[in-house]
């Protein structure tokens, strides 16, 4: 029975509860608050692969150095994040004397002080991270003009006893080359095989020419005309590659 006053439910005693349940929870928070900054590290790197991935596809491009470092950076930021959000939960060892409640609250207001500033830190690392995926998501989106240089390789192959040059490379620009196709070391010179051929989308070729010269080492040479007129060629040896096959007799 109450004798009639009306007592408030906010008085020193709960602020001394409320104070309590903060003292308890301090630690618990800032753990809950770095596991929640790790979810987001790891959502944001799947977000950030499989984008960059679909983004590099799709725009087919070779990148200079600075965007190549600004998507290495969004890596290695993200890789930090996770990082600091296991350094936030590790404990923090500190030496107290549990006989006395000074040392007791020193050492636990050392512990909250040290989640505390480790926490700030990887919030701030999670920011630049967000800013440098941002970053690169954007490079790998956006079309860049291509710089592939004009490449191609080439190798002797043998198939029912006939013998062909396997022909691959990448002319970005043109729309045919001529390719000529001059035997090595045979006595008397010959006249090199000379055949021109249509490229694929891209600058891609890829053709299969077969051999009318024994010899075992050619000459290979590509050539073409750019859109201002000028002839280039690229000129490779290439000698057969004798594949010996083993067995039990």
């Amino acid at each position: 029975m109450t004798n009639g006053q009306t007592k408030p439910k906010i008085d020193d005693q709960y602020w001394f509860n409320l104070s309590e349940e903060l003292a308890k929870s301090a630690v618990t928070k800032r753990d809950e608050a770095a596991g929640k900054l790790q979810n987001l590290a790891i959502w944001l790197w799947g977000i950030y692969t499989a984008s960059a991935a679909v983004g590099f596809t799709l725009s087919g491009k070779a990148l200079s150095l600075g965007p190549t470092i600004l998507i290495a950076a969004a890596s290695a930021g993200l890789i930090a994040v996770y990082w600091g959000t296991v350094w936030t939960q590790m404990p923090h060892l500190v030496n107290f004397d549990p006989r006395a409640p000074d040392e007791i609250r020193k050492a636990y207001s050392a512990l909250v002080t040290s989640k505390h500033r480790r926490l700030r830190v990887t919030l701030a690392l999670s920011v630049i991270a967000a800013i440098l995926v941002s970053l690169a998501l954007l490079v790998a989106s956006v079309p860049h003009k291509r710089t592939d240089l004009p490449d191609f390789d080439a190798m002797i192959t043998k198939a029912d006893g006939q013998r062909s040059l396997a022909l691959t490379g990448l002319i970005v620009g043109a729309t045919e080359v001529t390719v000529s196709v001059q035997p090595i070391g045979e006595k008397e010179a010959t006249a090199p095989d000379r055949g021109t051929f249509r490229l694929a989308d891209g600058g891609l070729l890829q053709v299969n020419i077969p051999l009318k010269t024994p010899a075992t080492a050619v000459k290979v040479t590509i050539e073409w005309m750019t859109q201002n007129n000028t002839t280039i060629q690229l000129t490779k040896e290439v000698k057969e590659t004798v594949h010996q096959a083993s067995g039990q007799k």
